[in-house]
């Protein structure tokens, strides 16, 4: 067994299928459609995809191979092993590769099985209906294999239920596919540990597996979530015959990167055999929720949960399971609810969900009719990984800190490369952060003299009292910045619509990060006259000088804060566990921001006396005017240190 690694940057007898597809078109055309395509003489070189990363999440891809050959007897059960260590705990994808040989792909079924125990199933039966031993054998299953594949079709390359296999030479190898029920279903989990790829062979079908790998993307921590939903309740007929019809649902206000969808349907019909349905995201990728699925039955999906989690225990024993849709017992007139899609939902993982989505349904043959009377999204998506949510002072979304000033002489604010704002007035504390959970970060300022929290665009929060210090952060890891204030003579922490925290004494400062990587901010103060730091349960870490600036960041990239200051007598900038760097004058404001969007925290400063900023760029940056502040640094360290 072997791994390799690289890391990636960010920058579920009787299946009510119906038809496989097969003999649907003549062989001649299939050839020249699949040879267009780049089907047929794919073995062994398709590469797995992974979905674009969420703004800070860094990935680390590793391929680990068992290569220790199987022998598949005729008929029974067989099972192959393959141990993964040193990845990462949270995996955000998966991607396996088969070189498997039987004599007749149609007769056997394959599963995967996770160190957690979540059970996949790659194939159930599909395959030509002759002896091809080559269809699997260097075949990449990937939920991201079919971006296509929009209604209406013939057939539909990209799927294993769906692909067109008959009428191809033996050594015909059909890769990329989507597997049967989606790879999604194990993502969250931590995937060190023992895989099984187990392969159920009926009669007549003896064969060999030689070798079998899984590609993971994995993060050292899962993303903070947030989760919406989103339905359109204007019914749209189904009419009898071969017809398509379309329905939309406008998603807007969502974090810019999808981590999770689940879809519910409620479609009647009185011949559930006759849909086809497709669901088409803003981006234009496809995903085949059914086809010719449900037998002649009436409205098994009129209230179906399409997700991709819906039959983590699935085996390959039957009576057959419940929750895959191209496998379930059905009943007349009874909801099949959850199931997993004919194709994985997780195709849609990592897109921007917001704007138009499409359900497509195509009612063919047509013998029965029916009525969409509404449908809905439910989404879990995340604005990225780290300490915040975007990166400090990212007024453009685009996943890198600004360079950018607040001036107290005309109340403006100024962005390198952005807009110029006029907001606030005298006496106003700048106060940055995604209050809305948009993606970027919002221009806002607290006004000691009302305890008003003024966000532009957004509504004003009345928050706090003169004296208090904004501290304001993600305290419950929704994605979004909550008003927050420390009140130093009490040290208490005061967090809109939370529970009050008591941490601190008078003059120590407060240091607010998301020190444990959770997606969410924790209350901290740093203790200058002991060099102390101050959690709300952890032990205090002892790190610093009186005089010293705290400057917490995630300066190694592991999602979490790292205990850091600044020493301006000497320009140094000390992180707890990591190489000392020196960069700065004693004048130098510590501005420290991701400005290269890697997910990592820069060691950067601004020099007020020349409006220059350096270590943002690969030469000094001028931009600003002595006065002006910096809006990179968190607000209280700010108001403490540089008021």
């Amino acid at each position: 067994m072997s791994a390799t690694t690289c890391v990636v940057a960010e920058t579920g007898n009787m299946s009510g299928r119906g038809f496989r597809g097969a003999g649907r078109m003549g062989r001649a055309a299939l050839a020249g459609l699949l040879i267009a395509v780049g089907f047929g003489v794919i073995a062994g070189g398709a590469g797995a995809v992974a979905p674009t990363p969420p703004t800070g999440c860094i990935g680390t891809t590793t391929t680990f191979t068992q290569s220790t050959p199987l022998t598949i007897p005729s008929s029974g059960v067989v099972t192959s092993t393959l141990v993964v260590s040193g990845a990462g705990p949270f995996l955000a994808d998966v991607d396996v590769q088969t070189f498997l040989a039987p004599f007749r792909v149609d007769l056997i079924d394959v599963t995967l099985t996770s160190p957690a125990g979540t059970v996949v199933t790659l194939t159930t039966g599909n395959g030509p209906a002759d002896a091809n031993p080559s269809t699997f054998n260097g075949t990449v299953w990937d939920d991201d294999a079919n971006p296509g594949g929009q209604l209406p079709y013939s057939f539909n390359n990209g799927m294993v239920t769906e692909a067109p296999y008959n009428g191809f030479p033996p050594s015909t190898v059909f890769s990329p596919l989507t597997p049967e029920e989606p790879l999604a279903a194990f993502i969250g989990e931590n995937p060190n540990g023992t895989w099984s790829l187990t392969i159920r062979n009926k009669p007549s079908s003896a064969g060999s597996l030689s070798s079998w790998s899984l590609t993971l993307t994995t993060y050292p921590n899962g993303p903070p979530i947030v989760t919406s939903s989103f339905t359109q309740a204007s019914a749209t007929a189904i009419p009898a015959g071969n017809n398509v019809v379309t329905s939309t649902v406008v998603v807007s206000g969502a974090g810019p990167s999808l981590v999770d969808i689940d879809v519910t349907t409620f479609l009647a019909h009185t011949w559930s055999e006759d849909l086809r349905v497709t669901l088409r995201s803003p981006a234009g990728t496809v995903v085949t929720l059914t086809t010719h699925n449900g037998f002649d039955f009436d409205n098994v999906f009129n209230g179906t949960v399409w997700d991709d989690d819906a039959d983590p225990l699935g085996e390959q024993t039957y009576p057959l399971p419940n929750e895959r849709v191209t496998d379930n017992l059905y009943q007349n007139n009874t909801l099949a609810s959850p199931l997993t899609p004919e194709e994985p939902l997780g195709a849609f993982i990592g897109e921007n969900p917001n704007g138009t989505w499409t359900l497509t349904v195509n009612n063919n043959p047509g013998f029965g009719s029916g009525n969409l009377s509404s449908w809905t999204l439910n989404l879990d998506t995340t604005n990225g990984c780290g300490q915040d949510e975007n990166p400090a002072a990212d007024f453009d979304g685009d996943g890198d800190s600004d360079v950018s000033v607040f001036r107290p002489s005309n109340n403006t604010w100024f962005v390198r490369d952005g807009a110029t704002t006029p907001f606030g007035v005298a006496g106003d504390i700048p106060v940055p952060c995604d209050y809305d959970g948009d993606g970027d970060t919002d221009v806002a300022v607290f006004r000691p003299s009302v305890g008003g929290w003024y966000v532009d665009g957004q509504d004003t929060v009345f928050f706090g009292f003169d004296g208090d210090t904004p501290v304001p952060g993600d305290y419950d890891g929704d994605g979004r910045c909550d008003p927050a204030i420390f009140r130093p003579g009490v040290g208490g922490w005061y967090v809109k619509d939370q529970p009050t925290v008591f941490l601190g004494l008078t003059g120590d400062i407060p240091v607010p990060a998301d020190y444990d990587g959770n997606g969410s901010t924790d209350v901290a103060v740093f203790r200058a006259s002991v060099g102390g730091w101050y959690r709300n349960g952890p032990a205090p870490v002892f790190f610093g000088l009186n005089g010293d600036i705290p400057v917490p960041g995630d300066y190694d990239g592991n999602a979490s804060a790292d205990v850091a200051i600044y020493r301006p007598t000497v320009g140094g900038w000390y992180v707890n566990g990591q190489t000392t760097q020196f960069l700065g004058l004693s004048s130098d404001i510590p501005v420290p921001g991701d400005y290269d969007g890697n997910g990592t925290t820069d060691r950067a400063v601004f020099r007020p006396s020349t409006g220059t900023w350096y270590g943002v760029d690969a030469s000094p940056v001028s931009f600003g005017l002595d006065g002006d502040r910096p809006l990179p640094l968190p607000a209280a360290i700010r108001q403490v240190f540089f008021p």
